[in-house]
């Protein structure tokens, strides 16, 4: 059997069993031999293969992650194999609809760099068929939409959860009011 492991995907197992990981350009694991070998023989994967800056710590305690293990309801509109768009509790517009991966990432910047090109197209994908469903397409006679993700302290991301808002059923106004910088 053939397995594709992202560095999230390895994350999230050693997560799991309670094991820290710190994975840099120089691949640093702050593991005991011993069981560094058990997971390699285990999950068939040479860590020494990694290449790449891990610099997000995804929290598996955040609501978002809590819906995905349907510990909290929340009124589906579109599920696929790696995203899930549901209604907003508190909704800004008529529509107002949150699309999330299904997999671990931050942000968008997290997402970009470690998904899988599977889960990238599939999550794109959801995106048009969100507004497909909700009627928003410009293209089929809706009136537009808009599509937020925020990102870190300076974009208020709420939830540390890769998320986009995207709004419509009414005039949206400015995205930011004109300042001088």
């Amino acid at each position: 059997m053939l397995q594709i492991l992202t560095i999230t995907s390895i994350r999230y197992l050693l997560n799991k069993l309670g094991v820290g990981l710190y994975i840099s350009k120089h691949v640093k694991f702050p593991l005991r031999d011993e069981l560094k070998h058990k997971i390699q023989s285990f999950m068939n994967f040479d860590f020494s293969r990694i290449e790449t800056k891990m610099t997000y710590n995804y929290d598996y305690k955040n609501i978002f992650a809590k819906i995905l293990r349907k510990e909290i309801p929340n009124k589906t509109l579109l599920e696929t194999e790696y995203s899930l768009a549901f209604e907003d509790i508190n909704p800004q517009a008529p529509i107002h609809i949150l699309l999330i991966p299904k997999g671990p990432y931050v942000d968008i910047d997290h997402f970009t760099q470690e998904a899988s090109d599977a889960e990238i197209i599939d999550f794109n994908r959801a995106i048009g068929e969100v507004c497909r469903l909700t009627g928003v397409q410009p293209c089929n006679d809706g009136n537009g939409f808009r599509v937020i993700s925020n990102s870190g302290e300076h974009g208020v991301q709420e939830v540390p959860h890769l998320h986009l808002h995207i709004l419509g059923g009414r005039s949206l106004g400015r995205m930011l009011p004109r300042e001088s910088l």
